[in-house]
Order: structure tokens, then C-alpha cells, then sequence
């Protein structure tokens, strides 16, 4: 559900390739902080966890798949 996207930033208008913070939030709340004017972030860093994560569930999905195939 995540889309990577590029952006440019407001306060620079410096060209960005990432995630948009309100739609990781939709999907992964626990990434994002908000400070006292509102602005969002995210939290890259933690991003790598979920992601690494994200890979794992898939290749066991893959790994039961070669399994099946194979009787």
C-alpha cells in the first residue's frame, strides 16, 4: 500500500524522492511524528524494520510455493 513518490519539499522547494508522511500514516501509523507546527515525519530509520520484515513474509510465502510445486 506504500507509494514511493517525488516531492518537492516547502520549505526549500528541494526535489525529494520518499514517501508522503500523511499516506505512510494510513498504512503504518507508529512511523510518523507530528511536532508543534503540525508537521509530519517519517521515521526512515524505522521504515527499514517493516520493510525487512515485508520481505521475510514473502519469501516463506515463496519457500511454501517451491514446496507445493514440488510434490
Amino acid at each position: 500500500k506504500l507509494k514511493p513518490r517525488s516531492y518537492k519539499m516547502k520549505d526549500d522547494d528541494l526535489e525529494q524522492v520518499g514517501f508522503i508522511a500523511q499516506e505512510v500514516e494510513q498504512v503504518i501509523a507508529e512511523l510518523i511524528s507530528t511536532d508543534n507546527k503540525n508537521m509530519k515525519g517519517l521515521s526512515y530509520g524505522n521504515l527499514t524494520a517493516v520493510l525487512v520484515k515485508a520481505i521475510q513474509e514473502q519469501q516463506a510465502q515463496i519457500e511454501e510455493l517451491k514446496a507445493l510445486k514440488n510434490k
